[in-house]
């Protein structure tokens, strides 16, 4: 039994009919949309440009971004922006398994220091419990 190949996606190919044109494949059939060649058709979908995605917070999840901030704010030790950290950074985690978008580094970072200062928070209560109790 033969194997068929599956078809292109969606997008401007060369006119089988009309080489000099390009034509819209709607990922079945061809469609009557032609334009020339020489310009790029209105509409023609842009290549993904990752260019930036190393640098500036782009292709990345909200959630991870939230969380690499909120990791950041947690260098000054409290209850409220670890926590934000951390559950950002765990929802980030869980949803990049399924959309492949970038920001584990964040989302990890994230936890990580919002994890050390809640530690470093509840430490400072502890000994400011305890110093006050022997006073």
């Amino acid at each position: 039994m033969m194997q068929t190949a599956p078809n292109p996606p969606a997008g401007w190919y060369p006119d089988p009919e009309q080489p000099q044109s390009l034509r819209w494949w709607d990922g079945a059939i061809w469609t009557e949309h032609r334009a020339s060649a020489w310009q790029a058709p209105y509409g023609a979908p842009a290549p993904p440009d990752h260019s930036l995605d190393w640098v500036m917070p782009v292709n990345r999840d909200m959630g991870a971004i939230a969380a690499g901030y909120l990791g950041l704010l947690s260098l000054f030790p409290n209850p409220i922006t670890p926590i934000g950290a951390i559950l950002c950074g765990v929802f980030a985690l869980r949803r990049m398994k399924v959309s492949h978008q970038l920001g584990r580094g964040r989302a990890i970072f994230g936890i990580v220091m919002g994890g050390l200062s809640l530690a470093a928070f509840l430490f400072f209560v502890v000994v400011a419990m305890y110093s006050s109790g022997n006073n």
